[in-house]
């Protein structure tokens, strides 16, 4: 087993030595281990997260194999959760991993969130994205809101009095965009990314905006902060 020293000497010379520290005791919550959550899942674990806890109930499907990090022809049928598990204790077997096969619900969400210093949203459901934010806001943990379609994604930090995904979402859609544009293999690889660069940005207490989202536009390589203060519900 090498050295912590050896393992992130690649990290020093951008993340520094107290801030490596901070996140080795650090647990991260991952609602979803599909096509963003897998690559954040990932991230995390590589960066020496010292918990993760992860969330899912889902399995793989065919349909995953373009763009999903775990998913390949041998795990179709298979757990996500299961296979993110393997995936972190192969990558990372210093990180602690607490499983948790369950699906999201307004009901158990804040016994999934309790005792997380962050909280990251990789799932697919609006309707549970909204409860996670609420729910988050309510028990003062940070909350990394991510989504993605097509060549485009959006993500933000949604803090206790800064509301960002009920703002977004207040027309009460059903359904994001990738229900219609899909989602190429690169978009969550990029903007799950991203969002673990959020997450320690929030962990270190570094800068970045509230009050509105990311929007990244992966066919012009644009990245805009839009404010959500004005439209507020």
């Amino acid at each position: 087993m090498s050295s912590p020293q050896e393992r992130y000497k690649r990290n020093s010379k951008t993340i520094s030595l107290e801030e490596q520290q901070v996140m080795a005791g650090t647990t991260i919550t991952v609602i979803g281990c599909g096509g963003l959550g897998g690559f954040i899942i990932e991230g995390l674990a590589r960066s020496g997260v010292g918990t993760l806890r992860l969330v899912d109930f889902d399995t793989f499907d065919v349909s995953n194999l373009n763009r999903q990090l775990f998913a390949t022809e041998h795990t179709i049928g298979a757990s996500k959760l299961k296979e993110a598990v393997h995936r972190v204790q192969a990558v990372n077997s210093t990180v602690q991993i607490e499983a948790i096969n369950a699906k999201a619900d307004l009901d158990n969400l804040p016994q999934l969130v309790q005792g997380s210093h962050l909280v990251i949203d990789a799932v697919d459901s609006i309707e549970v994205k909204i409860w996670l934010e609420q729910i988050c806001n309510k028990m003062n943990i940070p909350l990394i809101y991510g989504a993605i379609g097509g060549k485009y994604g959006q993500m933000a930090v949604s803090l206790p009095g800064k509301p960002v995904v009920a703002t977004l979402y207040q027309n009460g859609q059903k359904h994001g965009i990738e229900k219609e544009l899909g989602n190429p293999y690169y978009t969550p690889c990029v903007i799950g990314g991203m969002m673990v660069k959020l997450a320690l940005d929030v962990l270190f207490d570094a800068d970045y905006e509230t009050g509105g989202f990311y929007f990244i536009d992966l066919d012009s390589y644009m990245i805009n902060f839009i404010s959500t203060k004005g439209d507020e519900v």
